[in-house]
C-alpha cells in the first residue's frame, strides 16, 4: 500500500468519525493554547518588571561608595576624590563619571510645603553626561552665594506637605514650582538658612527624590551650617559617592569588577534586576507546567482515542 493510499485512508476514517477528530483536535489546540497563554504571562511580568526598573533609574550606572572599613580590618581605605574620578574614567567601558555630595542639608520650606527631597552637590556637566533631560528652566550654571540654585525632580509635587494645613501639592494649581521661594537649611539648626532659586526641571522617574546644587554651593552651605557630608567626612574634595555611567548595559558587570579590585564598594540596579529575572524564570516554569497539564490531557486522550479505535476493528 502507498503512502498516498495510506494518507487517503487515515482522512476518510477522521471525516467518518466527525465528533471524535473534532474533540481530538479541540483537546491538543487547548493545551497549546495554554501553553502559549502562560508563557505570555511569564513574560508579561518580566517586561512589567523591566519597566519599573527603567522608573528607578538607569541599568547602565553604578554607584560607587568608599568601603566600610569598620567591618574589616584588611579592607584599605579609599577616598572617593578627583584622583578616584579619574582612575574610574579610565576604565574601559566607561562613559562618565559624576562625584557626587551629599551632607544634612534639607529643604526646610518651598512655598506653603515642606519636603523630604534629598539636596545633592553636583558638577554643572552632570545633566549632560548622563542624558537627563531638563524639561524646563535651564541647567546649573554659575554658583551665587546669595540665592543658590537650584534643580528640582519633575514629579517633585508628590514629595511635598503642608505642615498646617490639608493640602495637597499635586492638586494644588496655584503652586509653581518654578516661581515657589525654596529654603535651604538644616533641622540641627533651623536658625540659619539660605535662599534658593529653582533655575530648572529635570524629567525623573517615580523614583527619584533629589534636589540637585551646585558642588561648590554644597560645600559652601556645609561649611557655613557646621555639618559633616553624608558620609562623615570633613575633608576638602572627597566626595559622598561617585556615579558612573557605562557604554553598556552589557558591560556593567565587567566595569563593576574593574572597580570592585580597585578597593571601591558598588552597587547597581543590575543587582535587582538579576534576583528578578531568577524569579521571573520560575514563574515561567510553573506557568509552563500548568499549561503544559492541558496539553498531556490531550494526548492522553488522543492516545485513547486510537486504542478504541483499534479495538472497534477488531
Amino acid at each position: 500500500m502507498s503512502s498516498r493510499d495510506l494518507l487517503s485512508m487515515s482522512l476518510r476514517n477522521l471525516w467518518r468519525r466527525k465528533l471524535r477528530t473534532f474533540l481530538t483536535l479541540l483537546g491538543v489546540m487547548i493545551g497549546a493554547t495554554s501553553i502559549v497563554i502562560m508563557l505570555s504571562l511569564g513574560l508579561a511580568i518580566q517586561e512589567q518588571q523591566e519597566s519599573m526598573l527603567e522608573r528607578m533609574g538607569s541599568l547602565s550606572t553604578i554607584t560607587v561608595t568608599s568601603p566600610d572599613i569598620s567591618s574589616s580590618q584588611s579592607v584599605r581605605k579609599v577616598y572617593l576624590d578627583d584622583k578616584a574620578v579619574s582612575e574610574l574614567a579610565s576604565i574601559s567601558g566607561v562613559q562618565a563619571v559624576a562625584p557626587i555630595i551629599s551632607g544634612e542639608l534639607t529643604i526646610l520650606s518651598y512655598g506653603n510645603y515642606r519636603s523630604f527631597l534629598t539636596v545633592q552637590g553636583i558638577k554643572p556637566n552632570y545633566f549632560r553626561d548622563f542624558e537627563i533631560d531638563i524639561t524646563e528652566g535651564r541647567e546649573l550654571r554659575h554658583s551665587n552665594k546669595n540665592c543658590i540654585q537650584v534643580i528640582i525632580p519633575s514629579n517633585v509635587r508628590e514629595f511635598l506637605y503642608s505642615p498646617t494645613r490639608a493640602l495637597d501639592a499635586t492638586k494644588d494649581k496655584s503652586f509653581d514650582p518654578l516661581r515657589s521661594r525654596m529654603i535651604l537649611g538644616s533641622r540641627r539648626n533651623p536658625d540659619l538658612t539660605f535662599t534658593a532659586q529653582v533655575v530648572g526641571v529635570y524629567a525623573s522617574s517615580g523614583f527619584n527624590m533629589d534636589v540637585f546644587i551646585l558642588e561648590e554651593d554644597m560645600n559652601y552651605l556645609l561649611e557655613k551650617l557646621g555639618t559633616s557630608r553624608a558620609d562623615g567626612s570633613a575633608r576638602a574634595n572627597i566626595y559622598t559617592q561617585l556615579q558612573v555611567k557605562v557604554d553598556d548595559v552589557a558591560h556593567v558587570q565587567t566595569v563593576r569588577d574593574a572597580i570592585t579590585e580597585k578597593g571601591y564598594q558598588t552597587r547597581s540596579l543590575q543587582d535587582f534586576a538579576e534576583e528578578m529575572n531568577q524569579g521571573t524564570l520560575i514563574i515561567q516554569a510553573v506557568l509552563g507546567g500548568i499549561g503544559s497539564i492541558s496539553l498531556i490531557v490531550a494526548a492522553i486522550g488522543i492516545a485513547n482515542t486510537m486504542v478504541m479505535s483499534i479495538y472497534e476493528r477488531t
